[in-house]
């Protein structure tokens, strides 16, 4: 048994990531713990979520889906980002019934929160409204603030994740001197 425990705390210690927390601006991101992916700081969670929602409120109260999606992207999320990176927030907008009224005053929305400091850093907002779907695979790294989820970690966080998987795969377990069957016949002399 005890044979069993040294090998589990084994693969568990080496199934940990390798990347240091400060890969990500702190100002922006967190880490829960150590074998967790960074998490977007409540502040600017909130931040944008508010941003969201008033976009949604321009065409009506009653109309709150004009914004399909939208996922953080862009120089934030590159390894040892600039403090003064921006936050880059691509939109989707719902395409029904979108008029040139509405496509205006949600322009000029956007065109006045965009380049907004994020809450307690020096990293401006930007939102990019597009009526095509987000392409995920295209971008270096996409996360989703509402469900705080990440849909593609970035691609030096990749990477690394890689790394850790192909050196958990090269560790050759070590044949032990106890056997399943030695046990058995220990167990039959008793």
């Amino acid at each position: 048994m005890q044979l069993f425990e040294n090998a589990y705390k084994k693969a568990l210690n080496t199934n940990k990531k390798t990347f240091s927390p400060n890969f990500l601006d702190p100002q922006v991101f967190y880490f829960p713990d150590e074998t967790s992916d960074p998490i977007l700081l409540p502040s600017i969670t909130s931040q944008i979520l508010n941003d969201i929602q008033n976009i949604n409120q321009i065409e009506s109260e009653s109309n709150k889906t004009r914004i399909w999606n939208y996922v953080i992207t862009g120089p934030i999320l590159k390894k040892d980002s600039h403090p003064q990176s921006a936050i880059i927030i691509k939109l989707q907008i719902n395409p029904t019934n979108l008029d040139d009224v509405i496509k205006e005053k949600i322009l000029q929305y956007i065109s006045q929160i965009n380049n907004r400091l994020a809450i307690n850093t020096q990293h401006p907002i930007i939102y990019l409204p597009t009526i095509r779907q987000i392409e995920i695979e295209k971008l270096n790294g996409a996360y989703q603030p509402f469900y705080q989820k990440w849909i593609k970690l970035p691609d030096f966080l990749e990477e690394s994740f890689k790394k850790t998987i192909e050196h958990i795969a090269e560790i050759k377990p070590k044949k032990s001197k106890q056997t399943l069957l030695k046990g058995l016949r220990k167990l039959e002399r008793i």
